[in-house]
């Protein structure tokens, strides 16, 4: 959550709050809207008042930033000042504050700038104010490499990537030594659970800026399929479509295979592109980078030392966008040269999380070049879907029903054969109601204001982040997001701010949207009518008022 605010006269104390559980992660960011000017006075104290820090007279230009790993929960204060050495010619003075809380603490709606983010999609965002903290998630469930890109097509800011564990912990932080108009941060992870990016100006400047994410090994954001699965011979085409795009690729090979790949302009004479590939092993590892001094071809050759599923990411090495490119594939060598395609595995069919088609995925299969789809439905029995013009994961099928259940099964082809069919898998199109709008107000109270008699209780909170974890962790369509998730706890659950969000929430629902309203507190009943009346109890109020 970002605050602006100016001064007319010479001293003045703008006084914030903010609440923190035990052990959150907590950025604070206290900007001068001049980016020329010295960032303000502030201290920072804890829910005793103690202080934390004390940035007076830091002589700081721009901005400051802090971190607070909160020991105790409760409200902490921060206190912004001029500059204490501030001229008359800062006499009108403006300042702005923000504050980024983690690890399970949902964002302000009044600044959702980027949100979830999946693989292989870019996402646009705009640094509002000099002290704006814009922040992305996304969710890990087995080990992997994650590769972010932030980028912009006007040269605005210098911008600045920093990457949070599920506990809240930095993991790396992109530094910039010569400040660049893009930001990269590679990271190995292995922890389960929901990381945080967090993204600002290096100094104080503002503007619009598009980030992207690429996980290796993982799944790619169906918006984004530039390249995909690629096989021996093929030449595909894709497009860096928007600022810092990361594109994905993938390809198998039987282990000693040598491959080539190539990545090269699609129009030399009229490209600007700086084409930039990276290889990434079944594991997620880098094994090899590939650029051109010359800004026309990248090229990798690599003998694969393991079998599998290889990755190559596609980008251009200066940020340009709206190019163009053609990625090339050789097996050169190798046994995937003279023998038939393996079985494709992890074939999966969607369950209802489209509304008119059915999508297919597995994994690329060593030796193939294409494949075919095969569906069933009821009795009518297998029959195919194409004949060898599909050439990798994901296959949409548009000619079903809503809500009838079909099968699907797959075998890969190559220029010696096919291979048997995969195991089948069973999935559905849904109706429009699968695509709703999602909006949850997740409510968990312990402790109570003494002047309305409950007594605190102590699980509650937990009830609460437990069901948004389920909520987030066990949606692997990720049709619900972080951002359509409010979790309020308790000082935050006030019996106005409850009936003002459930007010809300009612009043921008139409016909199909689905809206869950959760809540573990104290509780009861009272006569009502011809029936016991069941209440709930807010923080600062029960059933009596």
């Amino acid at each position: 959550m970002t605050a602006n605010l100016w001064w007319d006269y010479a001293y003045h104390t703008a006084s914030f709050t903010f609440y923190a559980e035990s052990n959150d992660t907590v950025i604070v960011r206290v900007a001068n809207e001049n980016p020329l000017g010295y960032a303000p006075d502030f201290i920072l104290r804890n829910p005793d008042h103690s202080v934390i820090m004390d940035f007076t007279n830091y002589f700081h230009i721009g901005s400051t930033d802090v971190v607070v790993n909160a020991k105790t929960p409760g409200w902490y204060y921060l206190d912004c000042n001029r500059f204490s050495e501030a001229t008359t010619n800062y006499l009108y003075w403006s300042i702005s504050v923000s504050m980024l809380r983690m690890v399970d603490y949902p964002l302000s709606y009044a600044d959702l700038d980027v949100g979830s983010i999946y693989s292989g999609k870019s996402l646009s965002g705009t640094v509002n104010a000099s002290a704006d903290l814009d922040a992305a998630f996304f969710s890990v469930t087995n080990p992997c490499t994650v590769q972010i890109r932030m980028g912009q097509s006007e040269v605005k800011l210098v911008p600045k990537l920093q990457l949070y564990d599920p506990d809240g912990h930095l993991l790396t932080n992109d530094i910039a030594l010569n400040p660049e108009y893009r930001s990269e941060l590679t990271k190995y992870l292995t922890a389960t659970g929901i990381y945080t990016i967090v993204m600002n100006d290096h100094f104080s400047a503002i503007g619009p800026y598009s980030v992207c994410m690429a996980r290796i090994p993982g799944e790619m954001d169906p918006g984004d399929p530039d390249i995909g699965a690629i096989g021996n011979g093929d030449a595909r085409a894709g497009k860096i479509d928007a600022p810092g795009d990361l594109d994905i690729a993938m390809f198998a090979v039987q282990s000693n295979d040598v491959i080539r790949l190539s990545m090269r302009e699609k129009d030399t004479l009229n490209s600007d592109l700086n084409p930039r590939i990276e290889l990434y092993g079944p594991d997620g590892r880098l094994i090899a980078r590939g650029a051109d001094p010359f800004q026309i071809n990248a090229v990798i050759s690599n003998t694969c030392v393991t079998g599998g599923t290889y990755y190559v990411i596609c980008k251009d090495s200066q940020d340009r966008h709206g190019v163009e490119y053609i990625l090339s594939f050789d097996i050169l060598s190798g046994p995937s040269l003279s023998s038939m395609p393996a079985v494709p595995a992890n074939v999966a069919a969607s369950d209802g999380v489209h509304s008119n088609y059915v999508e297919v995925t597995w994994s690329p299969a060593v030796g193939a070049t294409n494949y075919v789809i095969a569906r069933m439905h009821s009795t009518n029995g297998w029959a195919d879907l194409n004949t060898n013009n599909v050439s990798g994961p994901p296959y949409r099928d548009y000619g079903v029903q809503p809500n009838v259940l079909y099968q699907y099964k797959v075998k890969s082809h190559n220029s010696l054969g096919y291979s048997e069919f995969s195991l089948s898998d069973s999935g559905y199109a849904a109706g429009e109601f699968a695509f709703a709008p999602r909006r949850a107000l997740l409510v968990g109270i312990n402790r109570y204001d003494p002047a309305y008699g409950p007594g605190d209780l102590n699980a509650c909170v937990n009830d609460a982040l437990g069901v948004r974890d389920t909520m987030l962790l066990g949606d692997p369509d990720m049709r619900w997001s972080t951002n359509a998730i409010l979790t309020l706890t308790d000082s935050q659950a006030t019996r106005t701010r409850l009936r003002d969000t459930m007010r809300f929430m009612a009043a921008s629902a139409t016909t199909n949207d689905i809206v869950l309203y959760f809540q573990s507190s104290h509780g009861g009943q009272q006569p009502g009518g011809s029936e016991q009346d069941t209440f709930i109890c807010a923080h600062d109020a029960d059933y009596s008022d």
